[in-house]
């Protein structure tokens, strides 16, 4: 009897500390719990719990570790993860091999990861690792814009506008490069082709050079992307300190300053005009202060 009521006891108190921990961490147990019985995205999300800078030598391995199980149990982020950091040697320690980040890309392409896609995309287009191959590249980028890859569109419109690769089409051009605005609205080239006047804008010429031809002058619709992308890199600004560019607020802050393609209004040329100089923009500091 004794003894069975220290094995109550036991018991007890094992449940006790079960419970405690899930309630100071309830998320790590439940995700470690989702791991241990092969949920590939459970063992995502445990890796990352690791940050990539200054983690020692076991949170290293543990990350790598969570990532392998993840890919193992097909969980498409997992193996997209591992092939950025085989590929980029993100992490001290990792070196770069390129063989594993391709299969790590594959695996996850396969399961119907676009930015795997994508990078595949590229490793053919560019011929480096494996031989080039330009068909297998367009079929790969097509995949990526399909599962919403942006960047995937991206090229798919630039490949229809130079007519490099694919025959030129403007109009297909223009439906890749609208996908790839929707998808990626950070990276929207759309506010360039549409832009009237570069006049005292921070345009860089590579935009203007290489988007002018497509001429698609509209002023509202230059508003119109030119509001979407900076809104998307104002957010990311903000959640991680780190500017993507800063351009198309400060284009933006220059059609409210002319009231062109919208109604004038110096109130929002300048909050966006501080926009592009708290990200960066030299440009957007000097009309900021001019108007202030």
């Amino acid at each position: 009897m004794k003894y069975f009521n220290k094995k109550i006891v036991s018991i007890s108190l094992m449940i006790g500390l079960i419970g405690a921990i899930y309630y100071f961490n309830p998320y790590k147990v439940n995700e470690r719990v989702m791991c241990q019985l092969r949920d590939g995205k459970s063992c995502y999300t445990l890796s990352l719990l690791y940050r990539n800078n200054n983690m020692s030598e076991e949170d290293i391995k543990k990350k790598i570790n969570y990532l392998k199980k993840g890919c193992k149990y097909n969980d498409m982020d997992s193996c997209n993860f591992l092939g950025f950091i085989y590929a980029n040697n993100m992490i001290d320690g990792i070196k770069s091999d390129f063989r594993k980040s391709m299969n790590y890309y594959k695996k996850s392409c396969n399961l119907n990861n676009g930015a795997s896609c994508y990078s595949l995309g590229v490793i053919h287009e560019k011929g480096e690792i494996v031989e080039k191959d330009i068909s297998k590249a367009i079929k790969l980028y097509r995949k990526g814009c399909n599962l919403q890859n942006g960047l995937s569109c991206n090229i798919l419109g630039d490949f229809y506008k130079e007519g490099n690769y694919l025959e030129k089409d403007i109009s297909k051009a223009m439906k890749f490069y609208k996908k790839s605005c929707k998808y990626y609205p950070s990276g929207c080239i759309l506010g360039y082709i549409y832009e009237d006047d570069f006049t005292n804008f921070s345009q860089p010429d590579f935009y203007f050079y290489t988007y002018q031809d497509i001429n698609k002058k509209d002023n509202f619709e230059a508003v119109k992307y030119y509001k979407q992308t900076c809104d998307a890199i104002w957010k990311f600004f903000n959640e991680r300190s780190f500017s993507l560019r800063s351009t198309p607020c400060n284009n933006l802050g220059v059609h409210y300053e002319r009231g062109t393609g919208v109604k004038q209004s110096l109130f929002k040329a300048k909050e966006y005009y501080g926009k592009a100089c708290d990200m960066g923009s030299k440009k957007g500091c000097e009309n900021y202060r001019r108007l202030n």
